[in-house]
C-alpha cells in the first residue's frame, strides 16, 4: 500500500533489467517481471487515485512545483520522452563517463493513462488533465501546447516572467536552437528529448538492442556539453520522464 515501496522496487528492477539486457546476461527475469507487474496493477487499482489528490505526492503533475518552487533560482527540467528506469541507467552510465558529478535519484508516478498527451502535458502544465481542460485561458494556450502550459504555470504560480522561460521539443541537444552560452538569459528552461521514444518504436526492437542503440546514439550526441553549460551558468538540472515503455508480445491475430 506504500507508494515508496512501488517506487523503490521500480528503481531497483529497472537497474536489474539494465544489467541483464545491457550485458546480454542469460538470466530469466520474466517470472519476476510478471509478478511485479501484477502487484503494480493491484496497487494502481486500489491506491493510485489517492496520489492524485494528496498534497505534494510524487506524481508527474507535482514536479514543476518541486523543481521551480523558488523563483530566485535558475532551474532546467529535461524530459526524456519514453524513458523508464532501465533506459535511465543507460543515460546515467553515459553521463558518469563524461561528467564528474553525482545524481540524487528519485521516482514519480506517470499520469494515467500514460499516453503522451496526458502524461507529458500534466508534467509541463503542473496540473491534472482535467484541470488543464478547466483553465480559463485554455482556448488561448490549447491543451496540447506543452510550452504554453509550461510558461503559464511558471508565470501564474511561481511569478517567473514568460520572457524568461525557454521551452523546446527536439530529438536531442544537437537540435536545440538556444545558443548554449546564452542559457543565462533565462530563469527557467524546459526541454523534451525524444530520441529514446524514437528508438523504442523502431522496427525489430527488443530491450537488449534498445540499450545498445541508446548507447550508440549518446556517443554521437552532445548532451553532456549542453548540461555542462547549464551547470556552468548556475542552473540546477533535473531529469524526468513523461512515461516509460514496455515491450509486449502479440497473440498472432491481425485485427
Amino acid at each position: 500500500t506504500n507508494c515508496n515501496t512501488c517506487g523503490s522496487v521500480s528503481q531497483a528492477f529497472g537497474e536489474l533489467m539494465y544489467l541483464v539486457h545491457g550485458n546480454n546476461l542469460n538470466i530469466d527475469v520474466e517470472r519476476i517481471e510478471s509478478d511485479l507487474n501484477s502487484k503494480f496493477v493491484e496497487y494502481v487499482l486500489n491506491y493510485y487515485e489517492d496520489l492524485i489528490y494528496a498534497t505534494n505526492s510524487l506524481i508527474n503533475y507535482n514536479i514543476l512545483g518541486l523543481v521551480f518552487g523558488n523563483p530566485d533560482e535558475k532551474n532546467a527540467l529535461i524530459c526524456f520522452d519514453c524513458m523508464g528506469f532501465e533506459e535511465w541507467n543507460v543515460i546515467k552510465e553515459y553521463l558518469e563517463k563524461t561528467m564528474n558529478f553525482d545524481f540524487d535519484i528519485k521516482y514519480s508516478f506517470s499520469m494515467l493513462p500514460s499516453e503522451t498527451n496526458y502524461s507529458r502535458n500534466a508534467l509541463f502544465a503542473g496540473l491534472t488533465p482535467k484541470n488543464i481542460r478547466d483553465l480559463r485561458s485554455i482556448n488561448e494556450i490549447h491543451w496540447r501546447n506543452e510550452g504554453g502550459l509550461f510558461k503559464h504555470y511558471l508565470n501564474e504560480r511561481i511569478g517567473i516572467d514568460s520572457n524568461l522561460v525557454y521551452f523546446q521539443k527536439c530529438v536531442d541537444a544537437k537540435d536545440i536552437k538556444l545558443d548554449y552560452s546564452s542559457a543565462d538569459d533565462y530563469s527557467a528552461i524546459g526541454l523534451v528529448f525524444s530520441f529514446v521514444d524514437r528508438l523504442v518504436h523502431a522496427n525489430l526492437m527488443n530491450k537488449s538492442r534498445l540499450i545498445h542503440n541508446i548507447r550508440m546514439h549518446l556517443e554521437k550526441s552532445n548532451i553532456d556539453e549542453f548540461i555542462k553549460s547549464l551547470l556552468y551558468q548556475g542552473f540546477r538540472v533535473y531529469f524526468a520522464s513523461d512515461h516509460g515503455n514496455i515491450f509486449c508480445k502479440g497473440n498472432g491475430i491481425n485485427v
